[in-house]
């Protein structure tokens, strides 16, 4: 028989989340229908409350049951216990609904994560805290949904070992207004490292193009070292983060993007230098 199940979500920031959260939703079979908002969604159907619950964590976000008209078991457990008081029996049928789910889980907000490689480490660093049983790690969100009996302080301080930061946000406006504060922040970042590259590969490349003497030579040796140099200030301002993610990942053994990304972009600068 057709029924609504009510989710409380945690976890969604945009538009984006609730489209990943509603097909990870519509993708369970028995389900009609999925209405999906930032913090509920409400699904339409015959399929299982838990599965719905496990498809929203697959797909990187937080449910728990919204209420006690959602839980399967709400109306034997009222009949079981008659001779309770109102509101205790209610109080005993909309415990296991909210806080069942609530109760054993942290979220961590990540930071220096850049691919998927990032995703796995940090994934399995969690893992191996005791206490964990499941940790979860959305990249485009930042965040990691950790659930079991773990130490906080646990989790965070086997983020930071793996290399990477975490701190924990229990208030679920100030996490999302502190993802968008740290996404704004990047873009912000990325786009002043990117004009610092062109403001000195442009040039480079256009005294090439267009006849410059590209040769080293006694007359030429002075002018070439003071490009040279501010070729470093570049490469050190605008593409560190790949030396610095290199470098973490080398004192720790560990195969990372930073050493190709590292070597493209010295590459990049020592064409514009040779041209």
């Amino acid at each position: 028989m057709s029924q609504t199940t009510v989710l409380a979500l945690q976890g969604l920031s945009c538009m984006h989340c609730v489209g990943s959260t509603r097909k990870a939703l519509e993708a369970v079979p028995g389900v009609t229908t999925a209405d999906v908002t930032i913090d509920s969604a409400k699904v339409t159907g015959d399929a299982d409350p838990q599965t719905l619950i496990e498809a929203v964590e697959q797909a990187g976000y937080h449910a728990s049951l919204a209420g006690a008209d959602s839980h399967p078991k709400t109306e034997p457990l009222v009949d079981a216990t008659p001779s309770l008081p109102e509101t205790q029996s209610a109080a005993q049928v909309l415990t296991p609904a909210t806080s069942e789910q609530d109760d054993d889980s942290v979220q961590l907000l990540l930071s220096g994560m850049s691919c998927a490689s990032c995703v796995s480490k940090v994934q399995n660093a969690l893992q191996s805290v005791p206490g964990v049983e499941q940790a979860r790690v959305n990249l485009a969100e930042r965040s990691a949904l950790i659930t079991g009996a773990a130490n906080p302080q646990q989790l965070i301080a086997a983020v930071e070992k793996a290399g990477y930061g975490a701190e924990m946000i229990q208030d679920e406006t100030e996490r999302r207004e502190r993802q968008q504060q740290t996404a704004q922040d990047n873009m912000k970042r990325f786009r002043w490292q990117a004009a610092l590259g062109l403001a000195l590969g442009i040039p480079l490349m256009a005294w090439g193009l267009f006849g410059g003497s590209m040769t080293l030579t006694a007359q030429t040796q002075r002018p070439w070292l003071i490009v040279g140099l501010i070729t470093l200030a570049v490469m050190v301002f605008a593409g560190g983060h790949f030396y610095r993610n290199a470098w973490r990942a080398l004192k720790k053994r560990q195969r990372h993007h930073g050493y190709a990304g590292g070597a493209r972009y010295r590459r990049c600068m020592a064409v514009f230098d040779q041209r």
